[in-house]
This record gives structure tokens, C-alpha cells and sequence, in this order.
């Protein structure tokens, strides 16, 4: 079965964390007849961006975007058709949240999709952690350079005096957790003060940024199961390194 056959004709897509970008727009243009769009993120700006974009190129799709963080409690009162809503929630951001997190966006998802909802949720695959860590730690530097511009918009938007050059991006596996973690590491003795308060740094100390877990099919059903869906279709890559999973309720 293919996604258009499991969402179905007619339905409203409700996603979470609205930056899929052109992968929401791939969908869409799958979809049977989709009545309507739910959009939901916690960036004005971009949330106006993103319905605007979607409200163009779909002219007969109702675009109703919501400004709330995703694992806030709210009601998704729109609804645009009769033919149900589908969540969403592609990319890797599952693995972003922690076990007590990603229940309560399931259950929120419940709540907001009904017993007859449907979701699409997209995780990264366990494989092999030097695979993973090599991923995290590029040689190019792209994901270091990421990590340590938290401190420079720390810097510019709040005032801090941190000293980028002064700390290190390391990426590290946990083992118990299955996640890699991003740690921003400090490479000597020093303090940084941030909205008048001065923060000690030792050398070696970490600041862990992020962390990204990483599931096998069987742990994501497991996670699901106690969040009251169950895993209907599984969908991946060749090389089995990311799934895309299609829950319904149980």
C-alpha cells in the first residue's frame, strides 16, 4: 500500500512541526482530492511562509495554520471534510524527543486526529555508529558549525559573550538511550555571562545540546503501542537506514 491508499480520498492533513518543506508539498500533490492543511509550528514567521507557499500552489486547499509549540495542549478545532485527518510528522524530529515527550505528542495526536485518525511519522533507523557518528562529526564541519551558532544567537539575541573559538562540537553515542548526542565541549578554564549572570566553565565540560534516537521497527512499534496507535504500514529506504511508518489507532 502506498501512502495516497492510506490516507485515502479527501482528508486533511494536520502536521506537526511544520518545516518539512518540499516533502509536505510531495505528499500533498500525491493526496486523493485533500480537503484541507493543518500546519502547525511555533515560528510565526515561517508558519505564514509555509501557508502561503501551500495555500498557492494547492489554490482548493483549505490552509488553517496553528502557532503553537506541538507537545503544548490544544484543540485542533478545523476540520474541512468529512473523510478524517492524517498527522504528520516526516523528517527524523521523533528521535529529537525523549520517551515522556514523544507519548505525549502521541497521545496528542490522538486526541487531535480522532479514533478513526491516521498518522505518518518518519524515524532514523539504527545502524552502524560509526556510520552515525561519522554523520554527526562530518569532516566538513557542517553539523559543528550548526551546533556552535546556538552560542552566536545566544551572543546576538540575548546579550551572552560567549567564545565560540573557545568550545568544541563532539557528537557521542549512548548506548542506553540508542541516541547520538551533540555536546558542545570547553576546550580550557573560563566563564561567560549571559543576562547578568556569569556561568563557570571547567575544562572538558559539556553543554549537551541534542540528542537524536535512533529506533529498530520493532522499538518504534513498542513506542507507538503505549501511545495508543499501532503501526498499519512500514515504508524504507533500500538500505533500510530510515523508515516511514503509517499508524492507526488501537
Amino acid at each position: 500500500m502506498d501512502i495516497a491508499d492510506f490516507v485515502g480520498s479527501g482528508a486533511t492533513l494536520v502536521e506537526y512541526g511544520a518545516g518539512a518543506g518540499v516533502k509536505t508539498e510531495l505528499v500533498l500533490a500525491g493526496l486523493r482530492d485533500p480537503r484541507g492543511y493543518v500546519p502547525i509550528d511555533i515560528a510565526d514567521t515561517f508558519l505564514a511562509e509555509t501557508s502561503k507557499r501551500i495555500a498557492s500552489r494547492f489554490p482548493s486547499l483549505c490552509v488553517r495554520p496553528i502557532e503553537r509549540n506541538f507537545l503544548d495542549v490544544f484543540e485542533v478545532p478545523f476540520d474541512g471534510s468529512g473523510a478524517g485527518r492524517t498527522g504528520f510528522f516526516p523528517g527524523s524530529t521523533m528521535g529529537n524527543l525523549n520517551t515522556t515527550e514523544a507519548q505525549t505528542l502521541l497521545t496528542q495526536m490522538g486526541r487531535h486526529l480522532g479514533d478513526k485518525g491516521r498518522a505518518i511519522i518518519g524515524v532514523d533507523l539504527q545502524k552502524n555508529v560509526d556510520k552515525l557518528l561519522n554523520a554527526y562529526d562530518d569532516s566538513a564541519g557542517v553539523t559543528a558549525a550548526f551546533n556552535l551558532n546556538l552560542f552566536a544567537r545566544i551572543n546576538t539575541e540575548l546579550g551572552g559573550d560567549f567564545r565560540l573559538e573557545q568550545f568544541k562540537h563532539v557528537a557521542r553515542w549512548n548506548e542506553t538511550e540508542k541516541a547520538v548526542e551533540m555536546h558542545l565541549v570547553s576546550l580550557c578554564d573560563q566563564r561567560v555571562t549571559l543576562c547578568e549572570q556569569t556561568f563557570h566553565f571547567r575544562a572538558s565540560e559539556t553543554i549537551h545540546t541534542e540528542s537524536s534516537r535512533k529506533y529498530t521497527v520493532e522499538s518504534f512499534k513498542r513506542l507507538v503501542h503505549a501511545g495508543g496507535w499501532r503501526v498499519a504500514e512500514a515504508w524504507q529506504d533500500g538500505d533500510a537506514l530510515f523508515g516511514l511508518f503509517g499508524l492507526v489507532r488501537h
